[in-house]
């Protein structure tokens, strides 16, 4: 067990964070949604309340538990008054230490979690992140959905949930993070109140790499009727957060695709018009990572916009950034990193990202000179290393007239497609 604090008795006012290693990655195969059925399910009932009157509970300390699954944990976010923190914890520790996971509310929350699935495709550029996921993470634990199947979510059962929150919550698997008007004392009745009352266990061993995957591009067409538009995403996996070129090659991905103007921006949408919306991002996790391009050109931009993209991450391996880009990237990084400090809450969520990631949490404090000491050259070569434009993981969500433009993409290795509304794993072929 980890725990993060940030003290400020400026105002009056706590927040808490428990984040748990159960999330997705977790899940049984066959299972997928288990974790994100459990982690929602602890709020919908204890020994001592319903659901109804767990809500009552916390709206009386005027605040509510906000959770969140990822393939890597599950976090729950509850702030309140600093007067009025013993009620909370009064409702938090059975929340987290005695849930009762009732039948009739676990059918309740697999009904909502369909419904969410089902919304979730309403969104094309939802569409296209759900997708690229899958598809550079097939093949490992990290591919499946948090919200499962529709498929697997029927098949959950109450006796899967109460063995899945046995087996995975244990004060071992917990970091804890606390800000605001907390006392020493405050603090231990904290931990005395929550995760004190679970099991020790034991920490999970790391998660294994993600596999290489095909040689070529991998190219998977999302259809869906009525297009106009394509949502285009390109990618591929990269470092983990832990990696001494995740930084450096943050600055480089800046330079080339994340500001207003950035190679990549300047290149789709101001010199072609191809998308008002265009970005790359490094997404950090604890054992790997994710480079991803998404933009949304016209169906009939597609034939020129994905072969010119391949082409920037061509040159950007090769040849690296002019300096101009790369200066402006760390004036960025290093402009925008008071807002991720400016709170208590905002402070502890930059450190417990730190954290979660394997990044040293001193970073919080030596984050502008870090970024500020990297090099053109260490920028450039940690963004080479791992970058391999003709091994793109592409996703196109979009009319399935599409198809006849993507199978023509010189380097291609493997082509496939799927309704937008697919349930389950990647086809094979």
């Amino acid at each position: 067990m980890k725990v993060i604090q940030v003290p400020n008795h400026t105002l009056n006012y706590v927040a808490l964070i428990f984040n748990v290693r159960a999330g997705s990655s977790l899940d049984p195969p066959g299972k997928e949604g288990l974790a994100y059925a459990t982690a929602n399910m602890l709020q919908r009932g204890t020994a001592r309340f319903n659901r109804e009157q767990v809500a009552d509970e916390l709206d009386f300390v005027g605040t509510g538990i906000n959770v969140s699954v990822g393939s890597e944990g599950v976090q729950l976010f509850a702030d309140c008054a600093t007067s009025n923190l013993p009620g909370l914890l009064d409702i938090l520790g059975e929340v987290l230490t005695a849930p009762s996971f009732d039948e009739v509310e676990l059918e309740k929350l697999k009904r909502q979690t369909l419904a969410e699935i089902h919304e979730m495709r309403d969104s094309d550029s939802g569409l296209a992140a759900y997708f690229f996921s899958a598809l550079v993470h097939e093949g490992h634990r990290y591919a499946p959905p948090a919200r499962g199947y529709e498929s697997t979510i029927a098949s959950i059962t109450r006796d899967d949930v109460l063995e899945f929150y046995r087996k995975h919550y244990r004060r071992a698997s917990f970091v804890i993070g606390l800000a605001g008007d907390l006392t020493p004392d405050a603090v231990s009745q904290v931990l005395a109140a929550t995760v004190d009352r679970l099991p020790a266990g034991r920490p999970l061993p790391a998660t294994p790499p993600v596999p290489p995957g095909t040689d070529g591009l991998d190219v998977l067409l999302v259809t869906k009727p009525e297009r106009s538009q394509a949502q285009v995403a390109i990618g591929q996996k990269a470092v983990a957060g832990a990696d001494p070129r995740f930084l450096p090659a943050t600055v480089a991905v800046t330079g080339f695709g994340g500001t207003f103007t950035s190679v990549l921006v300047r290149e789709i949408r101001e010199k072609r018009g191809w998308s008002y919306g265009v970005g790359a991002a490094l997404a950090p996790g604890r054992y790997t990572g994710t480079f991803r391009i998404r933009y949304a050109p016209k169906l009939a931009d597609v034939a020129e916009a994905i072969p010119l993209t391949l082409d920037l991450l061509r040159q950007l391996r090769t040849d690296g950034l002019p300096a101009e880009h790369l200066d402006f990237a760390r004036s960025y990084l290093v402009n925008q990193h008071p807002f991720s400090i400016d709170t208590p809450v905002h402070k502890l969520d930059f450190l417990m990202t730190l954290h979660l990631t394997g990044r040293p949490e001193s970073q919080v404090r030596t984050f502008v000179d870090d970024v500020l000491s990297i090099t053109d050259e260490q920028a450039t070569s940690a963004l080479s290393s791992f970058l391999q434009p003709d091994r793109s993981r592409i996703v196109v969500v979009g009319d399935a007239s599409l198809q006849d433009v993507l199978v023509k993409l010189p380097g291609i290795a493997r082509f496939r497609t799927v309704q937008f509304d697919h349930d389950g794993p990647l086809p094979t072929r």
